[in-house]
């Protein structure tokens, strides 16, 4: 997992983590986020499983309206 959203999961991963669409949803801190995605893209550390569940609730927001 940690590699595919370094990879090819990385295009995902920059537009349903972006700070506007995060910042849009309301649920998460978007600097907080960008942090944990450039410091996992960076391979300073291995945020993937932190990622992958923000990835999934982005996603899942967008698609279902469920804004804050």
């Amino acid at each position: 997992m940690a590699g595919w959203l370094r990879t090819c999961l990385r295009p995902l991963v920059d537009d349903y983590l972006s700070p506007d669409t995060v910042g849009r949803q309301g649920y998460l801190q978007a600097d907080e986020v960008t942090r944990l995605v450039r410091r996992h893209a960076d391979g300073v550390a291995d945020h993937s499983r932190e990622l992958w569940a923000v990835l999934v609730l982005s996603m899942w927001a967008e698609k279902y309206g469920g804004y804050r």
